[in-house]
């Protein structure tokens, strides 16, 4: 299901009112209003007016847009301007269109899967102006021209993109493939890569522009079953090891207390 903390993370508590799954795999606060919210489910697509107190089902999206953890991580993208117009990567590889808060959808482009069929989107990333977006995939990146109603290819060897999103008033778009994040500041004609980070495959991004202008960045890694973080200040010239630095909270973290009611903990 879902948890919300509105104190840093101390404590938590459910908001599933309305959910009709609990097999949560994105969520996407409209930037225009954090009252609307969109999650996406096993069962489809869910909205909420009030930041997460009640769920609306949306029906439009039952057994057609679905998705599934860990791969349908970042596939919702909502418009800067418009909390009614968003876009969704499905489970299924199709990506879908809705300019009426998610009433309806419509398959996007010439195309209903940019990739081919039954490869999940991994993410979506959508420009503050709205006239770019871009999907990625276990295949690479693809662009949707709005003008020519169809997906475009880079010509970039990018494989198995685990997760994209853009920091910095130059809306820099950041990637994560393998143990590198690949950076474009021109909207995907080129790119850099970020040294390696020392161990695992990169899998989840968060960015951050400080007051210096730099691009704070952590990389969430794995290795089979063992994982981390990495932090780096500098726009990832250099990758600090956060494990000495993190603190487990094995009582109150919410999956835990939750599974402790069904005698999962251990």
């Amino acid at each position: 299901g879902l948890w919300r903390s509105d104190n840093h993370g101390d404590t938590w508590y459910f908001i599933n009112d309305g959910l009709i799954s609990l097999h949560v795999a994105c969520l996407a606060i409209a930037p225009s209003n954090s009252e609307v919210v969109y999650l996406g489910t096993k069962a489809g697509i869910l909205r909420s007016y009030n930041a997460g107190e009640d769920w609306h089902y949306l029906l439009s999206t039952k057994d057609r847009i679905v998705f599934e953890r860990p791969d349908n991580y970042r596939s919702i993208a909502i418009d800067l301007r418009d909390p009614k117009r968003l876009f969704a990567g499905a489970k299924s590889g199709g990506v879908f269109f809705s300019d009426d808060a998610g009433s309806s959808w419509q398959p996007l482009g010439d195309k209903i899967y940019p990739f081919r069929k039954n490869i999940p989107i991994t993410a979506l990333y959508l420009t503050r102006d709205g006239k770019k977006l871009f999907a990625a995939s276990e295949k690479g990146l693809r662009q949707y021209d709005f003008g020519k109603n169809k997906w475009v290819k880079f010509k970039t060897s990018f494989k198995k993109v685990r997760d994209m999103l853009s920091c910095g008033s130059a809306q820099v778009i950041y990637i994560a493939v393998g143990n590198k994040v690949a950076y474009s500041s021109d909207f995907g004609k080129s790119w850099q890569l970020t040294p390696a980070i020392p161990q695992g495959e990169i899998t989840r991004l968060d960015l951050k522009e400080n007051s210096s202008g730099n691009i704070e960045i952590l990389a969430g890694w794995k290795n089979g079953w063992d994982g981390g973080v990495f932090f780096s200040p500098d726009n990832g010239k250099n990758w600090v090891d956060l494990e000495t630095n993190l603190k487990y909270d094995e009582v109150s973290t919410p999956t835990r207390a939750w599974s402790q009611n069904f005698g999962w903990a251990n």
